[in-house]
């Protein structure tokens, strides 16, 4: 079974400023579950893991972790995909559209 969680981020924003994207009500197949957090920030299909030290929080309560976005955002904004995944490998994708003026 997959993770699941709910995600929000701050947008809209304007270029050069951060984005904070925050995972919320984590559950998993384990209750002692680790988790590793991916994202491609644009939806390009390109995945990055957002390094241990720059995520805040605890799994129990929320985290939460920012990203800059150096340029405008496209008509309809970024479609950036946050990948939620337990030490198991089980993963679940969520979209979130990042507006950035």
């Amino acid at each position: 079974m997959a993770p699941t969680a709910t995600v929000t981020n701050s947008g809209p924003t304007t270029a050069g400023s951060a984005v904070t994207f925050t995972v919320s009500n984590l559950s998993g197949p384990d209750p002692n579950a680790s988790f590793t957090y991916l994202v491609d920030w644009t939806g390009s299909g390109q995945f990055a893991m957002v390094p241990p030290d720059q995520v805040s929080g605890n799994s129990y309560y929320g985290v939460s972790f920012s990203h800059v976005y150096a340029q405008a955002s496209p008509s309809g904004g970024y479609q950036a995909v946050v990948r939620l995944m337990d030490q198991y490998g089980g993963f679940t994708d969520y979209a979130q559209t990042v507006v950035v003026n």
